[in-house]
């Protein structure tokens, strides 16, 4: 290959693209796999952290790491749903071609993503030790875990503005450099938290965890808002962070606050629900620590297949490509039943092995397996819930109809809620103390039954406001040589 064709394959790599344009299937696909593989990439950071603590501090380590991810859920959730509802503004933009909305919007989240930062970072500090108390953290893991999530509270500002870069630039249409990025700093996060937690080099613990997350945030959001800059010089500078637009303010908060409550009160249900969990003793606490990871990996190609949804179907409104909404949930719901069969052959075999990955082989009981490989049984065969109900909040973001999805959250937390009061105790009265089988594979159902309800709802919603919607149809049929010109097949 010459190097003109070299540099034209590089460029070509890390272009934005416009995703209002070729065929949907191929385009959905082509923009998720990146965002995939960064998200594997960003979620082996917690992989990583539980790997090298469990040489280096042992299994304590882990499980009181892996013990703060529903604070973290309940605490950093809201600013992440904002962060990825200002993005849906940033692609709508894109997609209408707006380069001074883009302009706006930007500088705009910069603010509000500082704000809702700082705010969270406060709340946070002030509220953790009850939030531990509250979740029944054992005295085991109390204080180890209340030191690493300190200090992701602390330098909570800087993963959100990371967060943010990141999802701005997928909205644009570029999910390849993100990819990148996560592949150097994870890289750089394998040696900062060895050398932070080695016991003959710095020993820190679960702090030197927290530090090399916080560290390795910083550099990303560097080299994400540097890349930025330099291919959009247009928002380069700081003086617009000054400039108060209140219009473009609004409509942010009115679209990015009803993301961010959707996804805090979804996590609220998971918090809940880790908090009964926690009741069945030691070997429940160590055995939700191996599935909450493993789960995190299941779900990770429906995440990110909805997210490069939100994309397409924010620039697609925004160009008024109605139809071509249509023909790519068609497409994306295609891949949805592919992604779920796989995840189903691959992952129910192994099951009773996911422990193993997590913990020393001496720290792992018939109990722990059991409670890990039960749970992990009933979410694995119910992922097509989640998968399509993703499917279908991905496209009520991406036009505009926020408060749905929030409802649909809503519903979700009480369901996860009245299963966790209701079912365990209907089995066994007395599981609190028992520590019952039959009581914990009641609980396990707790996010089946909310992802269901969750379902109905947006996808009732869906069919409604937007694969049924008569105002779209009608102005496809008055545009309907722009609309042939623009889909193909």
């Amino acid at each position: 290959m010459s190097e003109a064709k070299k540099e034209n394959f590089i460029k070509k790599i890390f272009a934005f693209h416009d995703l209002t344009t070729g065929k949907p299937f191929k385009v959905i696909i082509l923009f998720a796999i990146p965002i995939f593989i960064s998200s594997l990439l960003s979620n082996s950071l917690s992989l990583l952290n539980s790997l090298v603590l469990k040489e280096t501090v042992g299994g304590i380590g882990v499980t009181a790491i892996n013990q703060t991810g529903s604070l973290s859920s309940l605490l950093f959730q809201f600013a992440f749903g904002a962060s990825s509802g200002f993005a849906i503004l940033a692609s709508q933009r894109k997609g209408n071609g707006d380069i001074e909305g883009i302009k706006q919007v930007f500088f705009s989240s910069i603010v509000l993503s500082i704000v809702v930062g700082l705010l969270i970072s406060v709340v946070g500090i002030i509220a953790l030790r009850p939030l531990l108390t509250l979740l029944n953290v054992g005295e085991t893991y109390y204080e180890l875990a209340y030191v690493y999530f300190l200090v992701l509270l602390c330098g909570f500002i800087f993963t959100l503005l990371n967060n943010y870069f990141g999802n701005f630039l997928r909205a644009l249409g570029n999910s390849v450099f993100p990819l990148f990025v996560s592949l150097g700093t994870t890289l750089l996060h394998i040696l900062i938290v060895y050398l932070l937690t080695a016991q003959y080099i710095v020993n820190l613990g679960t702090l030197g965890c927290g530090i090399a997350v916080i560290f390795t945030n910083v550099i990303s959001l560097v080299i994400n808002y540097v890349y930025i800059v330099v291919k959009h010089p247009e928002l380069k500078g700081f003086k617009p962070l000054f400039k108060v637009n209140w219009k473009i303010y609004w409509e942010l908060i009115k679209f990015g606050i009803p993301l961010g409550f959707q996804w805090s009160i979804l996590f609220i249900g998971s918090f809940f629900q880790n908090s009964q969990v926690n009741l069945f003793g030691d070997n429940a606490q160590q055995a939700m620590a191996c599935y909450s990871n493993y789960e995190g990996y299941v779900t990770m190609p429906f995440s990110a297949l909805s997210t490069a949804v939100t994309t397409y179907v924010g620039q697609n409104y925004g160009a008024k490509k109605y139809q071509r909404i249509n023909l790519g949930l068609r497409d994306a719901l295609f891949i949805t039943i592919g992604i779920y069969i796989l995840v189903v052959v691959i992952s129910l075999p192994i099951l009773k092995y996911v422990p193993y990955i997590f913990l020393n082989a001496q720290e792992v009981n018939d109990e722990i397996i059991y409670f890990c490989s039960t749970y992990l049984f009933v979410v694995v065969l119910s992922l097509i819930l989640q998968g399509t109900l993703m499917l279908s909040r991905s496209a009520l973001q991406g036009t505009k109809h926020a408060m749905i999805p929030f409802l649909a959250g809503v519903g979700e937390l009480i369901a996860r809620i009245l299963v966790c009061l209701y079912i365990p105790s209907l089995i066994d009265p007395n599981f609190a103390s028992t520590h019952s089988h039959g009581a914990y594979l009641g609980l396990s159902f707790s996010n089946t039954s909310a992802w269901f309800v969750s379902f109905l709802v947006m996808g009732i919603a869906t069919l409604a406001l937007i694969v049924f919607n008569k105002k779209y149809r009608q102005y496809e049929l008055n545009n309907s040589t722009s609309s042939r010109d623009n889909v193909s097949y």
